[in-house]
């Protein structure tokens, strides 16, 4: 950082901005008052010439110059007169002619360059700076200088104000030449550089590394009481007056330019040409390298160190002693030691100083994340730091508000000695796949991984989250109040294991549909099933779920201990983002609720009470499906709606009635087994959970699905043993299938289909196992899969590839296929696998 970068243009600079900087502080160049530095305007010769003055007399008034004799007759009068009369003197200028300077023209480069290098020692005449050759002569000795460094301009055009002073910079720290031997040297008879320009002409120094050593390091940066400078501390020599805050180059080799004898007389600090940061980031983003002791990896990428991890101290900013137990192992020895919380959101910087590509500096920030507890109009404050007063601050985010995550830098760990106080970052999102183990936990939201710091509990793969993320650490994580996919069904719950939730602490079984499909018996542990408030304050004996609770929608968290909170959909407290939250007693024949549309992605659960609340059902429907339904359906209706372009549409509901609508069709979907299942860990939610594979034809292509029951030999949900060749009949919830076979919604049987009327895709007959004769009509929807059973693959989705069954030598026919229809009194047919080469069935 430097004074440079306080120009309201500085963006414009192509040059270092510690050009401009130390050039400011020296007096040679000046912004303008309105607080910009106009880069790329361009220098006249008179403003060069004063340039010039400045740099070689180290003051800014010419004034007694003014009544000097001069052959310039075109400067009299000029502001720029005794500048130029000086400068002429010298034979550092020359005009365009014996009476003519031209002061108010622009200069170019080379004319710049040619200026400066007669400051250095050169004789025009003597070193061809005149004449025919002088131009190509100017460009050869400026360039063998060093005068050219940096300088991305044309030699030719009119020079801009950046350029110009990047020349006299790279003046500044260029040796003088002699005449000596019929030559010019910038070396003495001892073969030492001459002094510099800086140093002769300006009393100027530098104080810097010896060559070879790398000892120079700024340690400390602090602002002076009552002023807007600061001190810096460098290899031990203590600096005052300092006009910029150049902590950015903590840790790193420096070269300080300064008054001789004096210093608080500083005009520029800047990293040694070997000195470089080799990275920066956050600790929690770290990692070792598996196998080398000598490197660490910081968010993904490899970095070299100077000595080993247990070897390499670390230092706190604005400190000059490494604490003797702290070392860069101490934060990567396992994954766990960089997440721990209280150094996790720590920055890092890993520093190079002798140009050899390995870190030989390490120096961190402490920082904390803290919860902002509370905002007052002069004080703030912070879980775990108390009390903060807005003037102590050297900056605080705008709009700071309680329950904000806050990233805090205590003023001890700031050049300003002020706290820092940024906002978090809030990562909000589902998560969708969760890994590693306590300590290393990493949760996936979107495509990205984050970690957890130390005290964040894993979360649950599919709710939604809050999160507070620094670099690639959660440090907080609040499951959000409920969209849409955050909402559950109650189905059932099981009255027999306790007596409702009490002050002892006990928990409720409860089974619930999920949005995604899925079902699942969970322990509930705080319940309000009454308005939706919240019921923080005890848990009474009469707060229950009951059976009328059934078919009731609730919001719901998700609590360390792996029990559940559940708050009911309700209008007035927990509306849970939907516009408006209502209760019917059907879905019309017209296939709406409460006068409203249902949406085509709504999520409908539709809960069909067989007996009393004995034997329950459940299906999650799209509102599409309920859509294409063609009669009323009456019971119990909860819904939760939203606006989209003006209208209102339901976007969630439940129903819960005494009889099933067959109006409600079919969710199921159909499979040719073409192999055996096995047990994998290559779990679809992201973990390594094992969970049961399904490799199956769909009709159109191979395909796996997944259950989340282990498979040993038979389905956890049916019992039965499955094996290549079998048909599967499923559901699929979410990420997963849940296996429908004797549900008793739908019949599959092994069957002689000896009739079909595939032209107009209407009645199929066929003789099943069982001796069963039927003579069915197909579904609208009915799907077909073609099979090879002789080589367990699929090979089409054509009915016209169905041949019928041929008689065999017992007087039957040959089963050709499964038959699959609903178990009702209509018996439409849904789905038929049949074999191509019309053989026996095998499995």
């Amino acid at each position: 950082m430097f004074a440079g970068a306080a120009f309201t243009d500085s963006a414009d600079f192509k040059v270092k901005t510690e050009v401009v900087d130390t050039l400011v502080q020296l007096g040679v160049i000046n912004g303008y008052t309105d607080g910009s530095f106009k880069p790329n305007d361009t220098v006249t010769r008179a403003e060069m010439a004063k340039m010039i003055y400045v740099l070689r007399t180290g003051n800014s008034d010419a004034s007694a110059y003014n009544n000097d004799k001069t052959t310039f007759t075109d400067i009299n009068g000029h502001w720029a007169a005794g500048y130029v009369k000086y400068c002429q003197s010298l034979g550092i200028i020359a005009g365009q002619s014996a009476t003519k300077f031209a002061p108010d023209q622009t200069v170019t480069a080379q004319e710049a360059a040619k200026m400066l290098l007669v400051t250095l020692g050169y004789n025009a005449e003597k070193a061809g700076l005149v004449g025919i050759n002088w131009a190509s002569k100017t460009n050869a000795l400026a360039d063998e200088n060093g005068l050219l460094e940096d300088v991305n301009t044309s030699f030719t055009a009119a020079c801009p104000r950046q350029y110009a002073a990047q020349i006299i910079y790279n003046a500044i720290d260029t040796p003088t030449v002699v005449w000596r031997d019929d030559a010019y040297t910038n070396v003495n008879v001892l073969g030492k550089d001459n002094q510099t320009v800086g140093e002769k002409y300006m009393n100027l120094v530098k104080d810097e590394a010896e060559v070879g050593e790398h000892d120079n390091i700024l340690t400390k940066v602090e602002k002076e009481d009552g002023r807007d400078t600061y001190t810096i501390t460098v290899g031990g020599t203590v600096y005052t007056r300092v006009v910029a805050d150049y902590s950015d180059l903590m840790g790193q080799d420096v070269v300080v330019m300064h008054k001789k004898n004096d210093t608080s007389k500083v005009f520029g600090v800047y990293a040694a040409e070997d000195s470089k940061v080799l990275a920066t980031g956050i600790i929690g983003d770290m990692e070792k390298v598996s196998g080398n002791d000598k490197k660490v990896k910081i968010d993904g990428t490899e970095y070299k160190l100077e000595g080993k991890r247990d070897e390499t101290k670390v230092y706190n900013f604005n400190s000059d002693v490494a604490a003797k137990a702290i070392t860069v192992n101490s934060y990567v020895n396992t994954k766990a030691d960089a997440l721990a919380a209280n150094v996790a959101a720590n920055t890092i910087k890993l520093v190079d100083n002798d140009g050899n590509g390995k870190a030989d500096r390490v120096v961190i920030v402490p920082r904390s994340v803290n919860e902002v507890t509370y905002v007052g109009s002069s004080n703030f404050s912070l879980q775990n730091k108390g009390t903060i007063k807005f003037k102590d601050c050297e900056s605080v985010y705008e709009g700071i508000a309680k329950d904000d995550y806050a990233l805090y830098t205590d003023g001890d760990y700031t050049a300003s000695g002020d706290h820092n106080v940024a906002k978090v970052e809030i990562v909000s999102g589902e998560v969708k796949g969760t890994k590693g183990a306590k300590g290393e936990y990493q949760v996936r939201v979107g495509d990205k991984w984050y970690y957890l710091a130390s005290g964040v509990d894993q979360l649950e793969s599919g709710s939604s989250y809050d999160l507070a993320v620094v670099g690639g650490v959660v440090f907080n994580a609040d499951e959000t109040e409920a969209s849409s996919k955050d909402i559950v069904a109650l189905v059932d719950i099981d009255t027999s294991t306790n007596n409702g939730l009490s002050k002892s602490g006990t928990t409720q079984d409860a089974k619930v549909a999920f949005m995604d499909g899925s079902t699942q018996t969970i322990k509930v542990e705080k319940l309000n099933n009454t308005d939706g408030k919240d019921a923080d304050d005890v848990k009474a004996s009469t707060n229950q779920l009951t059976t009328s609770d059934v078919g009731k929608l609730y919001t719901y968290s998700v609590k360390s201990n792996g029990n559940y909170e559940l708050k009911v959909l309700d209008k007035t407290n927990n509306k849970a983002g939907y516009k408006q939250v209502g209760s019917a007693k059907e879905i019309t024949s017209n296939n709406r609720i409460d006068g409203k549309s249902i949406a085509d992605d709504a999520v409908i659960f539709a809960i069909y009470d067989k007996n009393g609340g004995k034997d329950i059902e459940v299906k999650v429907l799209s509102g599409k499906t309920v859509n294409n339904w063609d009669k009323e359906y009456k019971g119990s209706v909860v819904y939760g709606s939203k606006e989209e372009n003006g209208i209102s549409y339901v976007k969630v509901a439940a129903i819960k009635a005494s009889a099933k609508y067959t109006g409600m069709g079919s969710d199921y979907n159909y499979g040719y087994l073409t192999a055996t299942p096995y047990t994998t860990t290559e779990n679809p939610d992201g973990s390594t959970d094992k969970c049961t594979a399904f490799d199956i034809w769909n009709g159109t292509e191979n395909v796996t699905v997944y259950n989340d029951g282990v498979y040993n030999g038979s389905n956890a949900m049916t019992g039965k043993a499955y094996k290549t060749g079998d048909i599967l009949v499923y559901t699929l919830d979410g990420k997963y299938i849940s296996v429908e076979d004797g549900k008793g919604d739908i019949v599959a049987t092994k069957a002689a289909v000896y009739g079909f009327d595939y032209k107009a895709k209407g009645n199929i007959e066929f003789k099943a196992a069982d001796d069963t004769i039927g003579a069915y009509k197909l579904d609208d929807d009915c799907v077909f899969l073609a099979v090879n059973d002789d080589d367990n693959k699929g090979v089409g989705n054509d009915m016209n590839q169905l041949i019928k069954a041929q008689p065999d030598n017992k007087g039957g026919y040959v089963q050709n296929a499964w038959v699959i229809y609903n178990n009702d009194s209509d018996h439409d047919v849904v789905a038929v696998i049949f074999d191509v080469e019309n053989n026996e069935w095998l499995s």
